[in-house]
């Protein structure tokens, strides 16, 4: 039996880097909407030129905060946005000076197979022909919008993460993911513990921390879960502690925000993990670890957990899922578009007998809200994903392929995804996007010599 142990290599200019945007976020956040904000800006240009992988993980800290945007000028843009933006302008300077020096410039596609790097330039290509083949003019300008955040800007950061892995490895990365997740977390539980919540419902009071609903927050904090527990799992050296500690504290902001849909996720993302990388009596700690949660849950919030004053969890569903099929079988070649669920399905679709559910943007399904949102088209492109997943398990746990700590994590995060989207939001959000492809980018490709296997 062997367990990695790992270094975690970056440029000296990384971490002032990062440091530095993060308090320059912070101000342009603080002063939003004046001169100063947008100075704030320029000067992230020049930092992100100096370290792109440096502003890269300070735009990691933006992802939990998608829901509080900043003015620049005549703007109104998220921080990570911005982020994505800034470090964008900065990585194609700082390229533009490497090439003229001499310099070898980073490149996502090292180590990478054309078959994988091919999946982001169909998903680009599909997502704008919806806004062609979308079947109403009345709400475009929301579709754009909607384009700009889940599809195009994602794909941007993950050009820009494959760079940086291939620069620095994916150790920083990861890490970059985990802080500010650990920090949302922290206050979820602090939100919990002073009775702060103004969401409460089923005799329960919910954290929302940086989000407006606790089921975001839920989504966002199992997924940065699994970066945290696979790494404190499997790594050997004491940076294993860091992660464990992170994984505890994620946990317990995961139980804050009483998500009955965190449980199917937790569970498909570890058992991705157990797929690939088999530990001995893995498979019975899941299971008793299951049992204990929906025990836990349903001893200490029942009601929540019955959905006894609140809608219930397949009852409402099972209605939103029938409307979502009529609209499907309406159509079903282009779908609706992107971000036209919620308009459609209030004024066409939605079944009286869950009126109060009319506001409602999704169908709360990853294979609906795939078709319905990018067409026919759309759900092929994911079925190929999932294949692809499933490709890259059944090489690892056949021998062909050694995925690093990093690599797991990054492939439970994307299975946790997929296990809480056949209940609720799994893609379509600025945040999951950027998550998503943020695992995608570690899990494909190699980088040698940052991840060292030590045999017990």
């Amino acid at each position: 039996m062997h367990r990695p142990s790992v270094s975690l290599p970056v440029e000296r200019a990384t971490v002032p880097v990062w440091a530095a945007m993060l308090i320059l976020g912070l101000t342009a956040w603080s002063f939003s909407g004046t001169p100063f904000a947008g100075a704030c800006v320029v000067l992230a240009v020049l930092l992100a030129t100096a370290s792109p992988a440096g502003a890269l993980y300070a735009t990691c800290a933006a992802i939990p905060l998608v829901f509080h945007p900043i003015e620049i000028g005549s703007l109104q843009l998220g921080l990570l946005e911005l982020g994505i933006l800034v470090t964008v302008a900065g990585s194609i300077i700082r390229a533009a000076f490497d090439f003229v020096e001499g310099r070898r410039v980073p490149s996502m596609f090292r180590a990478v197979p054309a078959a994988v790097w091919m999946l982001p330039l169909l998903l680009l290509v599909i997502g704008t022909l919806s806004l062609v083949w979308m079947p109403f003019d009345l709400h475009r300008a929301e579709a754009l919008r909607t384009w700009r955040w889940v599809i195009l800007e994602p794909l941007l950061m993950f050009v820009l993460a494959r760079m940086a892995i291939e620069r620095e490895g994916a150790g920083p990365l990861t890490i970059a993911i985990l802080l500010p997740a650990g920090i949302v977390s922290v206050a979820a539980i602090w939100q919990l513990g002073s009775a702060n919540s103004t969401f409460s419902v089923d005799d329960v009071h919910r954290s929302t921390a940086t989000y407006l609903h606790p089921n975001n927050l839920a989504l966002y904090l199992e997924r940065a879960a699994m970066f945290s527990l696979v790494p404190g799992v499997l790594l050997r050296s004491r940076a294993r502690w860091l992660f464990l500690v992170l994984a505890a504290i994620l946990f317990a902001g995961l139980a804050t925000t009483f998500s009955r849909g965190v449980l199917p996720g937790l569970a498909v993302g570890i058992a991705t993990v157990l797929l690939a990388h088999p530990i001995r009596h893995g498979w019975r700690i899941l299971a008793a670890g299951v049992l204990a949660a929906v025990a836990a849950f349903a001893l200490l919030a029942s009601s929540r957990f019955a959905g006894a004053d609140s809608s219930g969890f397949l009852n409402t569903r099972k209605y939103l899922w029938a409307g979502s099929l009529e609209m499907l079988r309406d159509f079903p070649i282009r779908g609706v578009g992107l971000d036209q669920f919620l308009w459609l399905n209030q004024s066409r679709y939605i079944d009286p007998r869950i009126w109060n559910e009319r506001y409602t943007s999704h169908p709360h399904n990853l294979l609906l809200d795939s078709w319905l949102s990018l067409g026919i088209a759309g759900l092929a492109l994911l079925i190929v994903f999932i294949f692809a997943g499933g490709w890259q398990i059944w090489r690892a746990r056949t021998g062909r392929l050694r995925l690093t700590p990093w690599q797991l994590g990054a492939l439970g995060c994307l299975g946790a995804g997929l296990g809480h989207g056949m209940v609720d939001n799994g893609y379509f959000l600025a945040d999951l996007t950027a998550l998503t492809w943020l695992s995608i980018a570690l899990l494909i490709g190699i980088t040698p010599g940052r991840v060292e296997l030590e045999h017990d």
